[in-house]
């Protein structure tokens, strides 16, 4: 058996892959090799957040219009997280130095508190992706119920960045780069999300939607960015910068996790049914054809909808003719309609036919008729030998003897 060579997780592993030999080139001291203008760091992080805001509200968009009564129970989650990820940015970006409404060190650290729990709800939500069941579904109203609480936690940390003072000076110090407590803090983010990018990879391996591979992706760009983070001097460096990169990353594909999920693997569902809906209607019309017997099926209102190849010989018409036209036209109707009957050709003269019939739970007639003429002809022969002789064709002995029976009685 030759080896399987295939990479587990296709294009997504190994792009996953070159953001890690990326992100160690940096850390070991690649990042001191690019040029990089410190005025360039205000328009450079506005494109970067702005595009992770939009990224985010479309990922929680895809997510609350999913479709199907019932959603993935990862899509009930992740939604509102990307949202409420969405508002963090949009804190972080308006107190961004040099920006608008950014006037001091307080700021600063919100700014740099409000990226904090961004990062923080979003492991988190990843980390417990990686932990529910894949084929969980929850009811949509359980959407609304994640979404307040999604909300009353953005409510929450924006009370944390504005006003929590001992937390914003534990977080950072202008001038001196990252805190302990900071550094700390995105090492806890960094082990999280390799975790759950390790789950979440092997769940992958066993899954033929790419749900999974796009969130261990985004795990793994998650921890790739808190490592620059965590180890930048300062706001405006390569490594920061390249943190709020892989960030971006990271949005992107917890978006496609949440499109597959929310719109490709209903409508796959959706194709699946069609296509065994379309081969069971196939393994019926086969079923049909191959009767010895007439079937005939009808519309609720008695019209002929299909008929089979012995049904066009039988009652000698062609099955395009035959649509539409009345089922009585063809079979009687009344106490006599069922069991051995006599039916009608459209244009000919009637037959003997034995006739059962029944009705689908959609409301549609059935009716197989067996043409029992030639069974007829056979019990007349049959009481021909039995009760005449077949020499002279006159009256045999028991003939007689019923006639005298019958003459008596």
């Amino acid at each position: 058996m030759k080896p399987d060579l295939r990479l587990p997780l296709g294009p997504p592993a190994l792009l996953a892959c070159l953001l890690a030999v990326f992100m160690a080139w940096l850390v070991l001291g690649g990042g001191a090799l690019l040029a990089w203008a410190p005025r360039w760091y205000v328009p450079v992080h506005t494109v970067l957040e702005v595009f992770s805001v939009v990224v985010t509200v479309l990922a929680f968009s895809t997510g609350w219009h999913g479709t199907g009564r019932q959603l993935p129970v990862r899509v009930a989650l992740l939604a509102p997280v990307a949202l409420a990820i969405g508002l963090f940015d949009v804190g972080h970006l308006l107190l961004a130095r040099g920006l608008p409404g950014m006037p001091d060190a307080a700021t600063e650290a919100g700014a740099s508190l409000f990226s904090l729990l961004s990062r923080t709800l979003g492991t988190l939500a990843l980390f417990a992706a990686a932990l529910v069941p894949r084929e969980r579904v929850v009811e949509r109203q359980a959407r609304t119920l994640a979404l307040l609480a999604g909300l009353v936690a953005t409510a929450a940390g924006y009370w944390l960045a504005l006003d929590a003072t001992a937390l914003l000076r534990a977080v950072r110090v202008p001038g001196q780069g990252p805190t302990p407590f900071k550094i700390g803090w995105e090492t806890v983010l960094i082990a999280i999300n390799v975790v759950a990018a390790l789950l979440l990879a092997a769940r992958a391996r066993h899954s033929r939607l790419r749900t999974d591979r796009y969130l261990a992706v985004a795990a793994a760009a998650m921890a790739l960015g808190g490592c620059g983070f965590a180890l930048c001097g300062q706001h405006n460096d390569v490594l920061f910068v390249s943190g709020h990169v892989y960030k971006l990353v990271a949005y992107l594909f917890l978006y496609g996790a949440v499109h597959v999920a929310a719109v490709q693997a209903p409508y796959l569902r959706l194709m699946c049914s069609e296509r065994s809906l379309l081969e069971s209607e196939n393994k019926f019309r086969s079923l049909m054809e191959c009767a010895p017997d007439a079937i005939l099926l009808a519309t609720a209102d008695g019209r002929v909808a299909m008929m089979n190849a012995r049904a066009e010989e039988l009652f000698g018409v062609a099955r395009a003719d035959a649509a539409g036209i009345a089922l009585e036209a063809l079979l009687p109707t009344g106490r006599a309609a069922d069991g051995e009957t006599e039916c009608r050709r459209l244009h000919g003269a009637p037959f003997p036919a034995e006739v059962r019939r029944a009705a689908t739970p959609a409301g549609q007639h059935i009716a197989i008729v067996r043409d029992v003429s030639e069974r007829r002809g056979l019990e007349r022969a049959l009481l021909q030998q039995l009760t005449y002789d077949a020499l002279t064709g006159l009256p045999n002995r028991r003939r007689v003897l019923e006639t005298l029976d019958e003459a008596t009685l």
